[in-house]
């Protein structure tokens, strides 16, 4: 059985009280006791709370909840709402969605507690470059057997990523400013090519003066993460 995982910004709509969508299966109302009154006289639909999601506005699907209590559901369908229509999270950065992407693939997990290749096979369309790139990272040594979750940390998720999208022209800066092959550049390597690639020849060097070892070295330890590589 596969886990099956909702992206909050796939809701398009949330419901609760007369609003709600009530299941149709005779058994199902049943159970959920629609139709009687509840603890206190309150109509079961009261605690209903329908999630329509879907690509978009026209494709949707049902979700049905039912809350301990009316006021649950009032709030759960208010926030839930709240967050599926917040502006930033529908605009959000790269990061956040290679993270939300990581988050789904963590989170299915097979019976064996594994997570299948099939599942990152299918989150890319090129299905013999996710191959290599698995590979390269030491991640799959059979396909039929799964990657341990403990295994596809978030770190080893972001050296897939780079073995998987190539960036020749990153590549081509690292060559040029004397690497010689290693994945890294030295402070010296990185002053110069600040100073002297990055910067715009038309600035005033009194106005704006250019970056000193010190300030390189602030933004070295702001953006990387791993110490070792700081003392290179």
């Amino acid at each position: 059985m596969e886990v099956e995982i909702l992206d909050i910004s796939q809701i398009r709509d949330t419901r609760t009280g007369k609003f709600a969508k009530l299941p149709k299966d005779a058994r199902v109302r049943e159970v959920l006791g629609l139709g009687t009154p509840g603890e206190g006289g309150v109509a079961v639909e009261g605690k209903l709370v329908t999630v329509v999601h879907g690509n978009d506005l026209v494709n949707v699907s049902f979700l049905n909840f039912q809350a301990m209590q009316e006021d649950t559901a009032k709030v759960w369908t208010e926030e839930l709402f709240k967050l599926a229509t917040n502006i930033l999270s529908q605009n959000a950065s790269r990061n956040t969605f290679l993270l939300k992407a990581y988050t789904k693939l963590k989170l299915q997990v097979n019976q064996d507690g594994k997570i299948p290749v099939k599942n990152i096979l299918k989150m890319f369309s090129d299905k013999k470059r996710v191959e290599t790139a698995l590979e390269h990272c030491g991640l799959v040594t059979n396909k039929a057997e799964g990657i341990k979750p403990d295994d596809f940390t978030c770190d080893m998720f972001q050296s897939f990523l780079h073995s998987l999208c190539l960036r020749p022209e990153i590549e081509r800066i690292f060559v040029e400013l004397g690497s010689k092959g290693k994945p890294f550049l030295s402070l010296d390597q990185l002053t110069d090519f600040i100073n002297r690639r990055q910067r715009d020849s038309r600035l005033n060097e009194v106005l704006y003066p250019p970056l000193k070892r010190e300030q390189i070295r602030q933004l070295m330890e702001k953006y990387q993460s791993n110490a070792s590589q700081l003392e290179r």
